[in-house]
């Protein structure tokens, strides 16, 4: 054997997008539900300002979300935590934002739901 490095039969773009298409799988597994005193912590990536309001998917071990709502004074976080009751058919007053109230970046905690019972009603909404 030569010391060359090995090359692929894969042009350099098919490989990039064959990465990203196997992330893109990856992501929908990665989405981490812990349970909680009482519920399921959810974390949750907001886009505020979205042309889309609602599910979105999932990313980076998050559910995305998108609200038509601006950043301003919590709405956007309250539209968001509204959402996921509906999603969840949960009550609203069983979401709480537990961390990142103002970040794009956010911990939800529902209650009363398990991260079996969460994860399904999820794996539903997201069809």
């Amino acid at each position: 054997m030569s010391g060359a490095p090995r090359r692929s039969h894969w042009p350099a773009g098919a490989r990039v997008a064959i990465m990203r298409a196997m992330a893109g799988e990856l992501d929908a597994f990665l989405i981490s539900l812990h349970a909680d005193a009482g519920g399921v912590l959810l974390p949750v990536r907001a886009q505020p300002r979205a042309r889309r309001e609602g599910l979105l998917g999932l990313r980076a071990g998050a559910l995305r979300m998108g609200t038509n709502a601006p950043p301003e004074d919590g709405r956007a976080t309250a539209r968001i935590g509204s959402m996921l009751a509906d999603t969840l058919g949960v009550p609203r007053s069983a979401v709480l934002c537990v961390v990142g109230p103002k970040r794009r970046d956010k911990l939800f905690r529902v209650a009363g739901l398990t991260p079996a019972q969460a994860g399904s009603r999820l794996r539903e909404a997201l069809g």
